[in-house]
């Protein structure tokens, strides 16, 4: 196997859109479109398929797709077509320094790792605040949460901080004649909040592929992308790393207790039960279709940056710790969850003090 990273430069302000459609007619909370902070896998590897047909090296019989079943067996097919294991993250990268999202309830951050590390696991104030906190030690629960709050509040003197961007727009028709006219369309004006990084900002990702891929003949080119709403100019960049080093150390390191999510972790109900973490839970959408007007799925997940405590003691497989990303470690090895796994939904990075 080798290692490649793939690297998206924002040329301009994102729209990443969030559950929910949005209608731009003046009838309240709908006329406000918000965007998230971080791309989640289906807006990067829908951006990069897309990508791939434009420059002719996918087929575009993977357009006619109908239901969402159909969607994730396409996006098994065209990941074992190109000869890609699997996708890791994405997370932000900036002046040689990792940056991860990190949430204490609902409160959302951008955080420099090595800083995320050294806060809860070996700050000599603090020690390390998450075995106390999912211990089982009841009359030191509310010193444990003070003491995650003090956590947050330092920690955000090592947060990256992205700008919102907010735009008002307005719907326009033609108007007919020997010559048409665009005027603007009574009844329709909304607010689009974009994010805009810092510059020298890139959002990467991890792509796990066989040597024999396709994706050699992009490797260093700068290509010009698509990204999320609105068709946002990105620019992007294939690179192959030398040494699979960094990815064999996550891979095989499975003696850690803890894991950050990079990307949310959609999961069935019933498997909630089984699963301790610090974070938040809610309704994940994985997108709509455009061009069928409907919405994809929504489905119960645990959100990126949430910290989840991993109980495992069993050898697990390169395999299976490709295909399932953090579903392995939990035990998650269900067919349901494979794709997901495979295409960066589950990334995470251990939390360890070595």
């Amino acid at each position: 196997m080798e290692l490649f990273t793939l690297r998206l430069k924002p040329l301009e302000p994102l729209m990443l859109r969030s559950h929910g459609e949005f209608d731009p007619s003046s009838r309240g909370v709908f006329s406000h479109a918000l965007s998230l902070v971080l791309p989640r896998p289906s807006t990067v590897i829908g951006m990069f398929i897309s990508t791939l047909m434009s420059l002719e090296v996918l087929s575009l019989k993977y357009i006619n797709i109908h239901s969402w079943d159909e969607l994730l067996k396409y996006y098994e097919e065209i990941l074992d077509n190109l000869g890609i294991e699997a996708i890791r993250g994405p997370y932000i990268s900036r002046h040689g320094h990792v940056y991860v999202p990190i949430r204490f309830g609902k409160k959302f951050m951008l955080v420099d790792y090595e800083q995320v590390r050294y806060f809860l696991l070996k700050h000599p104030d603090y020690g390390n605040v998450l075995e106390k906190f999912f211990s089982d030690v009841k009359d030191e629960h509310s010193e444990v949460l003070d003491a995650l709050k003090t956590v947050e509040s330092d920690l955000k003197r090592y947060e990256l901080r992205v700008f919102e961007d907010q735009r008002v727009g307005i719907h326009l028709k033609l108007r007919g004649g020997r010559e048409s006219l665009k005027v603007a369309e009574e009844g329709y004006i909304y607010v689009a909040s974009h994010v805009s990084y810092p510059l020298d900002t890139e959002v990467v990702s991890k792509l796990i592929v066989k040597k024999n891929t396709r994706l050699k003949e992009l490797l260093n080119k700068r290509i010009a992308v698509k990204l999320g709403g609105e068709h946002r100019v990105t620019r992007l960049v294939v690179e192959k790393l030398n040494s699979l080093k960094d990815a064999e150390d996550i891979l095989n390191k499975m003696n850690f207790n803890y894991a950050l999510l990079l990307t949310p972790m959609p999961l069935k109900k019933d498997d909630f039960d089984h699963i301790r973490f610090i974070g938040e839970c809610d309704i994940m959408g994985f997108g709509y279709s455009i061009a069928k007007r409907c919405r994809k799925p929504l489905q119960p997940a645990i959100l990126e940056g949430s910290i989840l405590r991993v109980e495992t003691s069993q050898t697990l497989s390169i395999d299976e710790l490709l295909r399932y990303g953090l579903y392995s470690a939990l035990g998650l090895c269900r067919k349901d969850y494979e794709i997901l796994g495979r295409i960066g939904y589950a990334s995470y990075i251990p939390l360890t003090l070595d």
